[in-house]
């Protein structure tokens, strides 16, 4: 995975691209594959990513506590967000890489066991268990909207 350093600037570097594809890209395309906010509001959105983030750092603290001491940092509030993107709409297309179209199921499901594979592992860097707590929530929230409940 590279230093720490190295992990930071590839981050930076992810948004900077994003945020340039914001200035030439169709904002059509932009606000279909980037945007889960235009669906249910910045304030659905803000706890959404805060209960991904409450719920990954749950998961990821059990992890820590009984299975993987030498873990740390997790992403759980990202991971919520996207896979409730890639639940609520499977069929769209992503772009890995930001080159090539992939089934938004595909990319969910290649997630999900990326996840599943660091916990049975056990020796990554990445919380798997942190992820999969930021999918439950995600899991749960779609079934949620799905009862009509949200």
């Amino acid at each position: 995975m590279g230093s720490p350093d190295g992990m930071v600037w590839m981050l930076v570097g992810a948004n900077v691209a994003v945020f340039m594809l914001w200035r030439v890209a169709d904002p059509g395309f932009m606000s279909r594959h980037f945007m889960i906010a235009n669906t249910f509001g910045p304030a659905f959105l803000l706890k959404l990513y805060v209960a991904g983030a409450l719920t990954g750092s749950t998961f990821f603290l059990l992890e820590k506590a009984f299975l993987a001491p030498r873990k740390r940092g997790a992403s759980a509030a990202v991971n919520a967000t996207i896979l409730l993107q890639i639940f609520l709409y499977p069929k769209r297309l992503v772009y890995l890489y930001f080159l090539f179209p992939i089934p938004a199921a595909i990319m969910g499901a290649a997630l999900i066991g990326a996840d599943l594979w660091r916990v049975k592992k056990g020796q990554s860097h990445v919380s798997g268990s942190a992820h999969l707590g930021g999918a439950l929530v995600a899991a749960l929230v779609w079934a949620r909207i799905g009862k009509g409940w949200i």
